[in-house]
């Protein structure tokens, strides 16, 4: 049986619906994950949001090779032994998962404890970054890292072009990731093992919009011109009624 590698976006699929990964995993190519415009424009803040994230933590090392490189492991461990105190992309896998960290800054400058940061470009902390911060705190102590600390770092709604106040706001999230620690390990392996196998026929639900809608979306729902789905008013909880 062939073992498929999560990522931390792949894991955060997995809980939101299991078809949703085996899609992912299975069919990367697919049409409805081409990136449109649209999106292309959400990644590019997010990708700019990110960069703009490590000026708050000057002088690090940027792990900056593409991301199936199985380099970038090996890279994220020298510039931790070479004292490196912020490290961007900082890169691990573990227990079949693959992540890379957007700052892993060292606690208080000196010792062998690390404090984790996850950007968003979001404008707050939403319940789905939990997770997401989750599995990589597991992975990264898996790797033998002391975690002490977890913090998601979004944009503030408070700040003022140019310059009036700052861009982001840090949340310390260490006592939800911890926690979310205990699922981790059995998430995992029920992920990778669904993977492998069959693709999966959940039912259709809340889900399928919540925490964001599934780009395979037409491939579960019914497409009956004079179903329920097609009417314009109410709500889509409603309609599953």
């Amino acid at each position: 049986m062939k073992q498929h590698r999560l990522s931390k976006s792949r894991f955060v699929a997995g809980l939101q619906c299991h078809k949703l990964l085996w899609l992912k995993v299975h069919e990367p190519d697919a049409n409805e994950l081409t990136v449109d415009i649209v999106l292309e424009d959400r990644f590019d803040q997010g990708r700019h949001v990110g960069e703009l994230a490590r000026e708050r933590f000057p002088g690090g090392v940027l792990v900056d090779l593409p991301h199936d490189d199985p380099e970038r492991v090996a890279a994220t461990r020298r510039a931790m032994d070479a004292g490196a105190q912020v490290i961007y992309e900082a890169t691990f896998v573990e227990g079949g998962v693959f992540c890379a960290i957007d700052v892993l800054l060292r606690e208080g400058g000196s010792g062998d404890g690390w404090v984790l940061i996850e950007v968003k470009s979001s404008s707050s902390l939403k319940d789905e970054h939990i997770p997401d911060a989750a599995v990589q705190t597991w992975i990264a102590r898996k790797a033998g890292l002391t975690v002490r600390r977890v913090e998601i770092m979004h944009l503030n709604t408070d700040f003022r072009h140019p310059d009036t106040g700052d861009l982001f706001v840090r949340e310390d999230v260490t006592e939800a990731v911890e926690a979310f620690q205990a699922q981790v390990p059995g998430l995992i392996t029920d992920q990778i093992a669904m993977a492998a196998g069959p693709e999966p026929s959940p039912a259709v639900g809340e889900h399928c919009w919540a925490p964001r809608e599934c780009p395979f979306w037409d491939r579960c729902w019914p497409q009956d011109e004079h179903g329920i789905w097609t009417l314009y008013r109410g709500y889509k909880k409603d309609k599953l009624a």
